[in-house]
């Protein structure tokens, strides 16, 4: 069937309809906003790739109602999926050159959002109610799966704020992603466990780098109160090293406003503890603000490709009857 010159009639219907195409630009923009990418936790960065679904849906609609209505309907799912997941590429590719991080993830939620609108529209068109029963209910396990990262990290998150004071402890897979690995390996294990039954193992790789560790960033803590900082370590090897513990209550703190502490580790098991009034104040002569701890950083300083340290039990402790309630 001939429907006549395809692109004119497109050129034609978007110029006629220029609030949707100044939508999808809108939408578009805010995946490049370099402060965007800056994020805290892992809620905000779980958000920021959920948010690809409901922002790809609203492109794919947008492509939906921009695609001449004379094109068959299957024809027209094809291509507005096609170009959907043509945008998705096209964002990650650029998103690098504008500060922020590409994701193979985002890629599938983008085109899942996309399809997911498709599915619905389909659904909407079809006489079958057997039919439309099985597209809508694929758009809604779409959208389930594409929200299931974000809404285990709340339930971590949430269940974190229950064991506070207790910090980690590392006896759920989903604990080990509130870290970040610099420069080592982490990994979940059942060796020299004292909370429970798992321990976190940080592990030096042959290409290490000067001072590998591990960095909490999961969100603001409140330490008003407490007096003492722990943690069990059980440092592999024969060899003496040093552990820099680090805390932040600023995003991306220089070194000048951070606040440090170096404890010298033996082989074998140690309990740490720190006092935290005495911890609490920067190089600078600053003290932290200690109702906005943003992270917590372990280092083992001069560590060697092979060795292991263990961590477990990290807690705050000691809290002042002043602040009891």
């Amino acid at each position: 069937m001939h429907h006549g010159p395809l692109i004119p009639h497109l050129w034609s219907r978007l110029k006629a309809r220029w609030p949707a195409v100044f939508l999808i630009i809108t939408v578009l923009s805010f995946f490049f906003i370099p402060a965007w990418g800056h994020t805290s936790g892992r809620i905000s960065s779980y958000g920021q790739d959920f948010a690809h679904f409901p922002l790809f849906a609203a492109i794919g609609a947008v492509l939906l109602y921009l695609w001449p209505r004379r094109r068959s309907a299957l024809v027209k799912a094809g291509v507005v999926v096609s170009l959907a997941v043509l945008i998705a590429l096209l964002v990650e590719f650029i998103q690098p050159l504008v500060g922020r991080t590409a994701a193979l993830s985002d890629i599938f939620i983008g085109a899942a959002g996309s399809f997911a609108s498709v599915a619905v529209y389909m659904g909407l068109r079809t006489a079958s109610a057997q039919a439309r029963r099985w597209l809508v209910g694929t758009a809604a396990l779409l959208l389930v799966a594409s929200a299931m990262p974000l809404a285990l990290m709340l339930a971590d998150q949430f269940s974190a704020r229950r064991a506070f004071p207790l910090i980690d402890s590392f006896e759920r897979p989903v604990e080990t992603s509130r870290w970040r690995n610099d420069g080592c390996l982490l990994e979940r294990v059942e060796e020299h466990a004292t909370h429970g039954r798992y321990s976190l193992r940080l592990s030096v790789p042959e290409y290490l780098g000067e001072t590998p560790g591990a960095f909490l960033y999961d969100g603001a803590m409140n330490w008003r109160g407490y007096r003492q900082i722990t943690l069990d370590a059980f440092l592999e090897g024969e060899s003496a090293r040093a552990l820099i513990i680090r805390i932040d209550d600023q995003l991306w703190a220089t070194l000048a406003e951070r606040a440090q502490v170096v404890v010298e580790l033996k082989p074998g098991a140690n309990r740490v503890a720190i006092d935290l009034p005495s911890f609490f104040v920067t190089p600078s002569g600053r003290h932290l603000d200690v109702g906005n701890i943003q992270g917590i950083g372990l280092y083992l300083d001069k560590a060697r490709p092979g060795e292991a340290l263990f961590l477990d039990q990290l807690a705050l402790s000691g809290r002042d009857e002043a602040f009891q309630r």
